[in-house]
């Protein structure tokens, strides 16, 4: 029996015994009793309706799951800005420009922080600020193509992919998948389970995820022959365009899910796998999420947050990290005009390449210009001069 149907019982017998005319409210006592019985009715609907609430609002387990080969993922994070971190098994650390990530790293992104993190040689993903990012592993498609799985838990990525190489790529959230083959895009995770996909160049398919169905995986020894079939209803969404997908069409489509298998007994998980096959195919018939006019703010930020001037040829390029001091911790620093970032800074530049550096206070304020290359990894530590406002560079070159 539900929770929910032990709650109702019980207020019912309970609303029984303290009806008007019953032997109990006959007395004064009785009637104190049923004022507290009463006040007990109203703070078990309270606390029975914040648990179910909770319940519901609890995050998805299947998100965490390892998916097929993890170590196949070797991304490098090439920009690191403020609070970024990376949980590997037991250990939390602090992510640093050049480091190598693979599957089952997850990544956490501080306020006013962000990172880009290169999937290849033609793509890289944006993690924003407030975001949680973990790294599932690489898996077969069901057409038997190799896709790296990333998983948004919660916050934005922003994406850009000029050309996939061998591997396309495939980002879960807790309601919804996105399936990248080439092009610019970004990715919300809301607090309330809501997705929202915004595509400014080319096309993406955009999918439902069942929450059954990876929490089925989840539980089973051989995950990859169903999490590959966690996404329901696709989408197309091109150019301009946007999805929003929220937890009703989830639980809609679970639900759905839900009535069609309920009863039946699989001896083994490749019968079970071709029975939720069968199914999927048919709730995505019936249930469709259609694109519209992408959200002008969105669309806007993100072409000001992602370019493919983004991505770096790895062979050839330095480890640059702009370091503050006491005084000058909270400045923001641009590197080719780009959107300004508070330092500490660490960026993959190319080498050789001349960079416009402009340093600005919190108000805006031009304080630092120069022009700067670089041909072997630099730590530069940014203070301000004795008894003035200008900014003083001084160079530390590393290995």
């Amino acid at each position: 029996m539900s929770l929910k149907m032990h709650i109702c019982r019980s207020i019912i017998v309970i609303m029984e015994k303290v009806r008007p005319g019953s032997t109990l409210t006959d007395t004064p006592l009785g009637k104190v009793i049923t004022i507290l019985v009463v006040i007990l009715v109203i703070l078990i609907v309270i606390i029975s309706g914040w648990f179910i609430l909770f319940q519901s609002n609890k995050q998805d387990p299947s998100l965490d799951i390892i998916i097929g080969d993890p170590t196949k993922i070797k991304f490098i994070a090439t920009t690191v800005i403020g609070d970024v971190k990376v949980k590997r098994g037991k250990n939390m650390i602090d992510l640093q420009v050049n480091d190598t990530l693979t599957g089952g790293d997850t990544i956490t992104v501080g306020k006013s922080s962000e990172c880009i993190i290169q999937m290849s040689q033609n793509a890289i993903i944006k993690i924003t600020e407030n975001s949680k990012v973990s790294l599932s592993g690489v898996l077969l498609s069901m057409d038997n193509k190799e896709e790296n799985i990333i998983t948004l838990i919660s916050g934005t990525i922003l994406s850009l992919a000029k050309k996939l190489d061998q591997k396309n790529i495939k980002i879960r959230t807790e309601t919804g998948l996105v399936l990248v083959r080439g092009t610019k895009f970004s990715v919300y995770s809301k607090s309330k389970g809501e997705t929202t996909i915004v595509v400014a160049d080319g096309k993406i398919i955009s999918k439902v995820r069942s929450r059954l169905v990876g929490e089925i995986a989840s539980k089973a020894k051989k995950k990859e022959k169903l999490i590959v079939l966690e996404g329901i209803s696709e989408s197309i969404i091109s150019s301009g365009k946007q999805v929003d997908i929220s937890k009703q069409d989830q639980s809609e489509a679970d639900q759905k899910i839900q009535s069609l298998i309920s009863g039946k007994e699989f001896d083994n998980i490749d019968k079970l796998t071709q029975n939720l096959e069968k199914t999927i195919q048919k709730v995505s018939e019936e249930i469709k999420i259609n694109p519209k006019q992408a959200d002008k703010d969105k669309l806007e930020f993100l072409n000001k947050n992602i370019s493919e001037d983004m991505i770096i040829d790895l062979l050839k390029a330095v480890k640059v990290s702009f370091i503050p001091t006491k005084e000058t911790t909270g400045l923001y620093i641009s590197i080719d005009n780009n959107e300004p970032s508070q330092i500490p800074i660490s960026k993959m530049l190319r080498k050789d390449r001349k960079y416009i550096v402009t340093i600005r206070d919190k108000a805006g304020n031009l304080i630092f210009k120069d022009t700067f290359s670089f041909n072997q990894n630099t730590k530069i530590i940014v203070k301000k001069k004795s008894k003035q406002n200008d900014i003083e560079i001084n160079y530390d070159h590393y290995r």
